[in-house]
């Protein structure tokens, strides 16, 4: 649907000028979910939003001198999404990019992929296999084993290393609560079934959790089965977009609460997620071509978690392997859409051994905390190739991988940050200033394959961290800093061979780090019934990585996809602002929109600036809500507008993808409703309406039309 970009213009504006996030209301958050330090014992305290991706600590999101967002569970129960990244659709800052039905890849200050750090109980998941631009993992982690998700916006790679450029997105899972008070065993548990119309979607979900004495069980399973996608508009059912995803998680958590180690806690957790035949469909029509996805993650993990309360002294110890699996098919399709035999598959395997250590202590009457903290991680990478022709029915072994066999990947980093209260916390006026400095270290080996050299390459430096809030009564909260991201080369950009979908990859083991410096500034005010937030940005770029056409054995093109590497480019700049409000209207009615806004370019000397490609373009979303005031009947109803205006600045490279039309992706807006009723807390009845206009849009940079009128239906019940 192709709206008006100055209407669209304008109804955003009014959003950017209420000037992110709904009114700070009192929320259901879960029970504490680990003693560990880098856990919120809640994600809330009172009317106080606690978070603690900000600085890998507990503290007040109103008070944060960072961009943080926070989804809580009762959000999740509530909006019922498909997916953990549409989870994120309506999260301020957070734009999510689809090329297929499967996908849901988050920009963060228009940052993409493997520039964005996603964490699952704390344990990094990004591997060096990740493709630089979009991709699809997030979706790997299903959104009923989730508990809740924080979101920091702007470079972290102080406290969190090497990806976290754009930001980083932390997913907590559903654990069990403390059990230490309980002498009798004690278990209860429930089921989810979920159903949307516009894919005929069925969803099932299991969960169950028992204790005794500070010991806790707790686990889920789902199954999805998701058929074809209807989209807005003309748009019929959309071929290969359908998939089945199977999930489960359990963790275990063992409490003390006596003797010499009275507070401290050992947990271990276990989480299976498998995604089928995921197809990509955005070269099938002009191009005949299409590519089928299976993705296997599989993650377990232990903790440890210590407190010498008396000492002012807290650490947590995590252990973790991640064994990752992607099967890629590239087929070619007949007129009819159908397959034919021949075509190529891939599939790599990624084992990742994790180490991560934390240590924190307070001192000078809690005046001054000091964190120090270090990890390592290495993938094993294995690799497989086959090919078959049009006449063939088996697959044969291939010559050319696309990671040589045996590769490996480490990376490892050490850091030290102090956060100190320069007044008095019992004045109606707060100082607090942080800072943190980190020195970290990558290095890769591929061996030789065909027609390829060995490739190895390293790489170490430094970034840093400052800080300075000022706050007023928790009324106002105003914070500057200065932090710095750094991503180094992967895999899949140094050492990868062969087609990636839409293109034709060769090596380049040159590659240099990429790095952002990123100057912010936020205000938050509590004005009564009225929450506000501003944030203004501006990130500097350098040796930033990009896609560049090449020649491979003196071809520029190979089976009609050209040939690229990656390359450092000189520098870049992105400025941005994210703005918000929320209103609390009385009588359980209320309010509240949210905008961000996106300038991203490369720096080329000598030459005019390039615009940067998958900068999304100004979008925003409006609701109104009424919560039912009857404490025994809980029920809300919601409506709510999703809006995006046309991107107008493309970059070379956006102008050559096929996922965005000639002269831009259009600027949309959709219209929702939803209501819910739960009783007791027992039983919850969710249902709801999306893309009530049946608007045919697609996200920029997507691959797939998004939903049309999609009735969905959500029941939860307790026992």
């Amino acid at each position: 649907m192709r709206c008006c970009p100055i209407n669209q213009l304008a109804a955003l504006g009014v959003l950017a000028a209420l000037a992110s996030g709904p009114a700070r209301a009192q929320q259901d958050g879960p029970s504490d979910p680990g003693g560990d330090s880098s856990d919120p014992p809640s994600p809330t305290a009172g009317d106080e939003e606690l978070v603690v991706t900000g600085q890998r600590s507990p503290e007040q999101a109103f008070a944060s001198a960072r961009s943080v967002a926070l989804v809580t569970g009762q959000q999740l129960g509530e909006l019922a999404p498909r997916t953990t990244p549409e989870a994120l659709l309506d999260t301020p800052g957070v734009f999510v990019q689809q090329t297929n039905h499967a996908g849901g890849s988050p920009i963060l200050r228009g940052m993409i992929g493997p520039q964005v750090q996603i964490r699952f109980d704390g344990v990094r998941l990004n591997n060096s296999t990740w493709r630089t631009g979009p991709v699809q993992y997030l979706n790997l982690i299903e959104p009923l084993l989730v508990d809740h998700i924080e979101v920091l916006r702007g470079p972290a790679s102080v406290l969190y290393g090497s990806d976290a450029m754009g930001g980083v997105i932390q997913v907590f899972p559903q654990a069990p609560q403390d059990y230490r008070g309980q002498d009798t065993p004690s278990a209860h548990g429930g089921m989810t079934l979920r159903y949307a119309h516009a894919n005929r979607g069925k969803t099932a979900s299991g969960h169950f959790e028992g204790g005794l004495k500070g010991f806790g069980l707790g686990g889920a399973v789902t199954y999805k089965v998701l058929g074809d996608l209807h989209g807005g508009g003309q748009t019929d059912l959309q071929p290969y977009s359908g998939y089945t995803q199977p999930s489960a998680l359990v963790i275990g958590e063992q409490r003390l609460s006596k003797g010499p180690l009275e507070g401290w806690a050992v947990r271990a957790g276990l989480l299976y997620s498998q995604i089928d035949d995921a197809g990509r469909t955005d070269k099938l029509y002009d191009a005949g071509s299409l590519q089928l996805y299976d993705n296997t993650e599989l993650l377990g993990w232990a903790k440890l978690h210590m407190d010498e309360p008396g000492q002012g002294l807290e650490g947590d110890l995590t252990l973790s392997y991640q064994s990752f699996f992607e099967r890629e098919d590239n087929l070619n399709v007949d007129q009819q859409l159908e397959p034919t035999m021949g075509g190529s598959r891939d599939e790599v395997e990624v084992g990742t051994l994790g180490l991560d250590l934390q240590l924190s202590k307070r001192l000078l009457g809690d005046r001054l905390r000091v964190l120090a903290g270090g990890e390592h991680y290495r993938d094993r990478v294995g690799a497989r190739a086959f090919g078959r022709e049009s006449s063939e029915l088996a697959w044969s072994t291939a010559d050319t991988l696309s990671y040589p066999d045996g590769s490996s990947y480490r990376q490892s980093g050490a850091f030290l940050t102090g956060h100190a209260q320069l007044l008095p916390s019992a004045g109606e006026h707060q100082i607090e200033a942080s800072a943190g400095l980190r020195y970290h270290g990558v290095s890769a080996d591929a061996p030789a394959q065909a027609d390829l050299p060995t490739v190895s390459f390293g790489a170490a430096g430094a970034v840093g961290h400052a800080s300075l809030r000022h706050g007023y009564a928790d009324r106002v909260s105003t914070a500057l800093s200065f932090s710095q991201g750094y991503r180094a080369p992967n895999l899949a950009e140094a050492a990868m061979l062969g087609d990636t979908g839409e293109y034709f990859h060769i090596p380049n083991a040159g590659l240099t780090p990429e790095r952002a410096d990123t100057l912010e500034l936020i205000n938050r005010a509590s004005l009564g019934r009225i929450d506000t937030q501003l944030a203004a940005y501006h990130t500097w770029l350098q040796d930033p990585i990009k896609r560049q056409e090449t020649t491979w054995l003196g071809e520029a093109a190979i089976d009609g996809k050209p040939v690229v590497h990656n390359v450092n480019a000189d520098a870049g700049r992105i400025i941005g602002a994210e703005a918000g409000a929320g209103v609390d209207l009385g009588r359980g009615l209320s309010s509240s929109a949210h905008a961000t806004w996106t300038w991203g370019e490369e720096l080329v000397e000598g030459d005019d600036p390039v615009p940067l490609s998958r900068i999304p373009p100004l979008f925003g979303t409006w609701n109104l809500r009424y919560d039912a005031t009857d404490k025994k009947l809980r029920a809300f109803v919601e409506a709510w507008v999703r809006a995006a205006s046309s991107q107008a600045r493309l970059s070379p490279e956006d102008e050559s993808d096929s996922r965005i039309p000639d002269g831009g992706t259009p600027g949309w807006w959709t219209l929702n409703f939803r209501v819910g009723m739960g009783v007791y807390k027992q039983t919850r009845l969710t249902l709801g309406v999306e893309n009530l206009l049946n608007a045919e849009y697609r996200y920029h940079g997507s691959g797939i039309v998004a939903a049309g009128i999609n009735i969905n239906a959500a029941l939860e019940a307790r026992f």
